[in-house]
């Protein structure tokens, strides 16, 4: 039953698909792609809604000032670990897109974010900002939306809920969502569903277990199954 006033968004750790972390160049403006460099941290877009009650009355309920957004900028890698841990440091205030009953839109500036090295070599997440919310969020209350963009690099990204004075707050029913395409052939399915994040979920071992080869047979006919099948039996060896 807290309210939450902060997010807390990290993001840049070393993976199989980044072993070295390098600087973009300092400065608050978006450069051209080919300026930034492959293992920099991504610049991220934030886009937050928080609503001042539990209905939405259609789209224009976004086009004003519940709506406010923010540019993350890596600039610079040199600050060391300990200085990420500061909510005070890299202190972000997304702007809104548009004024209440106005027509009038804001151009999102672009924040600074000091990064570290230091954070990166030891496994760490690399950046970190406390962006404050422009509504607090209310125990229960669930009509707020985040959505985040990484720009020029893939990023992995780790969200927290932070009160100052109280630590991180837990989320309460979380589901993540799984969006997998599968493919038989020049066919493809895509499949999204929301699943439990508990570890009470039964995996299956296998769905087929053979120890040689797989031959299936498969016939389109309105005139029964033909009795002469395709699979050739493999005789076992002596």
């Amino acid at each position: 039953n807290k309210e939450v006033s902060v997010i807390r968004i990290q993001w840049m750790m070393k993976s199989d698909k980044v072993s070295t972390i390098s600087s973009a160049d300092s400065g608050d403006s978006l450069p051209k792609r080919s300026m930034w460099p492959a293992d920099a941290p991504a610049l991220l877009r934030i886009q937050m809604a928080t609503p001042d009650s539990t209905t939405v009355n259609g789209q224009q309920s976004f086009d004003s000032s519940i709506v406010s957004t923010a540019f993350l900028r890596p600039s610079g890698i040199r600050v060391p670990r300990n200085l990420l841990d500061g909510v005070g440091f890299n202190a972000v205030s997304p702007q809104a897109a548009r004024a209440a009953s106005s027509t009038t839109n804001v151009t999102a500036s672009v924040s600074p974010i000091a990064c570290s090295k230091e954070a990166f070599d030891n496994n760490q997440y690399a950046c970190s900002a406390y962006v404050t919310l422009p509504r607090k969020l209310v125990a229960g209350n669930s009509m707020a939306f985040l959505r985040l963009m990484s720009i020029y690099n893939d990023a992995d990204v780790r969200l927290s809920f932070d009160n100052i004075g109280d630590g991180t707050v837990k989320f309460d029913g979380v589901q993540p969502k799984v969006d997998s395409t599968g493919r038989a052939g020049d066919i493809y399915r895509r499949v999204s569903s929301r699943v439990s994040p508990s570890n009470e979920i039964n995996y299956p071992e296998y769905a087929v277990d053979v120890t040689g080869s797989l031959c299936k047979d498969f016939s389109v006919t309105n005139q029964g199954v033909p009795s002469a099948l395709t699979c050739k039996v493999v005789p076992e060896e002596q």
